[in-house]
């Protein structure tokens, strides 16, 4: 008997293993500073709103530093909400919410070595940052950006990218309307 029972719960196991669906969140390894990578590395955190399909177009969340709405555990809403099924959906957990970029903009007392912080959370590094992710998703096909606020106002340097397209939503400032694609 327990044989049969031991039998029934390691194939329970196993299908329950089977069954469980990719992990949505993954990371890929990028410089502290892109000008200088030998400066160091660290993990960035990339979270998709449902398992990747290579057939579906895919969108990339842009969130600057001062939004919180890209953090983990909040993509899979972000694609029901905004996107539905018929898209990728893949937010980025930015350098400022992301402990060994903090720590690496820090001095040996921990305060704020502020020429460090500058090069590590620039805008410049943000946008590669996209690309690293990007190319990692698709290798050379296109995405579409997608930013709210202060995420959808850098579109000068950030619209020359590979991007299939851009879409902006943000508070309209005087002579600007909200949504632009």
């Amino acid at each position: 008997m327990r044989t049969i029972l031991r039998c029934a719960y390691i194939a329970l196991l196993a299908a329950l293993c089977a069954a469980a669906p990719p992990p949505l969140d993954r990371s890929v390894r990028v410089p502290l500073d892109y000008a200088h990578p030998a400066s160091g590395s660290a993990a960035l955190t990339y979270e998709l709103g449902a398992p990747f399909d290579r057939r579906k177009p895919t969108v990339i969340v842009v969130a600057d530093g001062q939004q919180f709405f890209v953090r983990k555990g909040a993509v899979a809403d972000l694609q029901q909400q905004l996107f539905g099924p018929d898209v990728n959906v893949v937010g980025i957990v930015t350098r400022g919410t992301t402990p060994a970029f903090i720590s690496a903009a820090l001095d040996s007392t921990g305060a704020p070595d502020w020429s460090h912080a500058w090069r590590i959370f620039n805008s410049d590094q943000w946008i590669a940052d996209i690309e690293t992710v990007r190319h990692a998703l698709v290798g050379d096909g296109k995405v579409m950006l997608y930013g709210r606020s202060g995420g959808g106002l850098p579109r000068s340097p950030i619209s020359r990218g590979p991007w299939e397209s851009c879409f902006t939503r943000f508070h309209p400032v005087a002579g600007q309307s909200g949504d632009r694609p």
